[in-house]
């Protein structure tokens, strides 16, 4: 049986769109940052740190404006595409291609492990605030 933790993703989560890579630190952090046109669109390709596919969706949320008012908003979820790591060397190559265009040694980048590459990005990234 998988536990709960494991079918959660990693921190962190590594959005790319259009060549900008974006790091998240958690679910929450991800989807109040991610515009739902944008992942309605399949603008946004994203991964965990264990280099496992995120799903990127949209949903509709009723909500309480005031107590009063009950607006319609869409909002962005964020879960895993899988359970196990498959696209692992997708994220290395794109995690390379990435620190390289923001001008790290390739030599540098060769030896990373996986593990570093994703730190490096992730803190080279942007932030979306």
């Amino acid at each position: 049986m998988t536990s709960t933790s494991e079918r959660l993703p990693h921190p962190p989560l590594l959005v790319w769109e259009s060549g900008d890579l974006y790091a998240f630190q958690s679910v929450a952090e991800a989807e109040s940052s991610l515009e739902p046109p944008d992942v309605k669109n399949g603008i946004y390709r994203g991964f965990d740190g264990d280099g496992r596919l995120l799903a990127l969706s949209t949903t509709i949320r009723r909500e309480r404006l005031l107590g009063v008012l009950s607006i319609s908003r869409e909002r962005v979820s964020v879960a895993l595409a899988e359970e196990s790591p498959n696209h692992r060397d997708e994220l290395a190559g794109n995690l390379r291609l990435f620190l390289a265009a923001v001008g790290k040694p390739a030599e540098a980048l060769t030896a990373m492990t996986f593990e570093e590459l994703v730190t490096e990005a992730s803190t080279t990234s942007k932030a979306i605030r």
